[in-house]
């Protein structure tokens, strides 16, 4: 009966833990400063490096760039390009009126990006990235997450999630064994070293004279 009601009261626990889990929300995201599409195309000048902002608007398309067109670019800004996928992203405001074409970059290591090229036209979607001006009537936006919002603002899910950069693998130092030859030698040397020696004077045997 006691093991019963343990079992019991495990299954209770676990499931209030899930339900807890689930209905806490991601505070991560208010870290992002909210910008209008107007307002990014006619002052991202002005905005500093490394700012985390999130964009709203309707998507419309989609393109990958050559990653080694934009390798002076990223490196005026400390990037290395190598590290990314280059797409650019084409957004409208919500009334239709202005454009955003943010070049986004995206760690390698996300692979084909699935969640970015499914998404559909007219789809009302917001971006959550550090933005760079990469100075040359361009900037960028080092994805960390997409959303999509539906029925009115009440349904966002997040569809891409790349906040977190690739973990470097450990590099494994191998230290060579020396070859048989040399490993006898070692050997010979510490035997003859734990050899004892002899010890106390020597006589030398007798050596007959011979006679005349």
């Amino acid at each position: 009966m006691k093991v019963l009601r343990l079992s019991m009261l495990l299954v209770l626990a676990m499931t209030a833990v899930r339900l807890f889990a689930k209905a806490e929300p991601d505070f991560y995201f208010t870290n992002y400063t909210p910008t209008e599409i107007w307002f990014l195309n006619e002052h991202y000048s002005g905005i500093e490096n490394g700012r985390m902002i999130r964009i709203e608007g309707i998507f419309q398309s989609l393109e990958w760039k050559k990653p080694f067109a934009f390798r002076e670019r990223f490196k005026a800004i400390g990037k290395d390009v190598r590290t990314y996928n280059v797409l650019q992203m084409s957004l409208r405001e919500k009334d239709g009126v202005n454009f955003a074409f943010p070049v986004l970059m995206v760690w390698a290591e996300k692979g084909a990006l699935p969640e970015l090229t499914s998404l559909q036209k007219g789809r009302r979607v917001a971006l959550y990235g550090h933005f760079y001006n990469l100075k040359a009537s361009e900037y960028a936006l080092e994805l960390h997450a997409v959303e999509t919002i539906d029925k009115g603002g009440r349904k966002v899910e997040t569809v891409f999630d790349g906040r977190m950069p690739p973990t470097p693998t450990p590099t494994v130092t191998v230290t060579p064994t020396p070859g048989p030859s040399l490993w006898k030698k070692i050997q010979k040397k510490i035997k003859y070293r734990e050899t004892p020696q002899p010890t106390g004077t020597v006589t030398p045997e007798a050596v007959p004279v011979p006679v005349r």
